[in-house]
């Protein structure tokens, strides 16, 4: 088997239209962990943009 068709199957086993038949609980404490994680990052990324965007820049003009 190639890397062509190990990388067809993961994208045929990854969007699969059959569910696998475990769902997330609304508002349980998995679904509320995965919010308060994605609510962190994107303040994280908020509160620290300018030295984000400064760090990329000297990367970029090092290199």
């Amino acid at each position: 088997m190639n890397f062509l068709e190990r990388i067809l199957d993961f994208f045929i086993y990854f969007f699969r239209s059959k569910p696998e038949g475990y769902d997330i609980e609304k508002y349980g404490l998995t679904h509320i962990l995965l919010v308060l994680i994605a609510f962190t990052g994107a303040i994280l990324i908020y509160k620290y943009r300018e030295k984000i965007k400064n760090i990329n820049c000297k990367n970029k003009l090092v290199n």
